[in-house]
């Protein structure tokens, strides 16, 4: 597979199957991921995948935790304000995935319901939780941003589908925990891999982009 194609099919994976990875292919991909760019080659990133008994108890926290009420308290806080055109980007997106699923706005047992599916990772068979140092800067996150869409790509390449996802990683003290995550690093974004289902309802939701003339401005050429 080359790079357009791997970019052209890539598109974020909400059901896997229960197949496993196998160890050496992740490696691969993480391998190939490692030569990401990075600011004066400072290769923040920092990777801790987890897999079978230790994933299936952080799901089953995970689901615990939201349905008690125990607030989400992510180590990077969601943005509560957007701009335009970003703001209606994620609005209409939002509205598109739940008329997909055939649930309505104002359905909060079936839209709780379906955000459990997230907290259950997806049904992946591994979550890969990305990381950086507390004591780096914004431009680390860029850095993250390059590796997580490499590592994406080598895993479209290899045939594994991903979702990346800020909502696995919203109870970071428990992740934390179980994985052995250092305090001095931030859980960044977690990214689910695997097999994905291919008939499954929310496999089948695709997500549109804006033209190239809405945000690209060329002079000289």
């Amino acid at each position: 597979m080359d790079v357009i194609d791997a970019l052209q099919s890539r598109h974020c994976t909400r059901a896997f199957t229960e197949k496993p990875i196998d160890r050496e292919l992740l490696m691969k991909v993480l391998d190939a991921a490692n030569t990401s760019p990075s600011y004066a080659n400072s290769q923040p990133w920092e990777v801790f995948v987890v897999a079978a008994e230790p994933l299936k108890k952080l799901r089953n926290v995970f689901i615990e935790k939201f349905r008690a009420g125990i607030p989400m308290t992510p180590d990077i806080p969601m943005a509560k304000l957007w701009p335009e055109p970003y703001k209606s980007n994620i609005g209409s997106t939002g509205a598109a995935h739940l008329e997909h699923l055939g649930i309505a706005r104002d359905d909060k047992a079936k839209r709780a319901e379906n955000l459990v599916k997230s907290l259950n990772c997806f049904g992946a068979p591994a979550v890969i939780y990305l990381c950086l140092s507390k004591e780096l800067t914004h431009w680390s996150f860029y850095d993250l941003g390059l590796f997580s869409q490499s590592l994406m790509l080598a895993a479209q390449h290899y045939g594994l589908n991903t979702m990346p996802a800020a909502v696995i990683a919203v109870y970071p003290d428990l992740i934390r925990e179980e994985l052995a995550i250092p305090d001095n690093l931030n859980i960044i974004l977690g990214i689910a891999i695997g097999y994905g289902i291919p008939g499954d309802l929310n496999n089948q939701f695709f997500t549109t982009r804006r033209s190239l003339d809405e945000f690209v401005r060329i002079k000289g050429i």
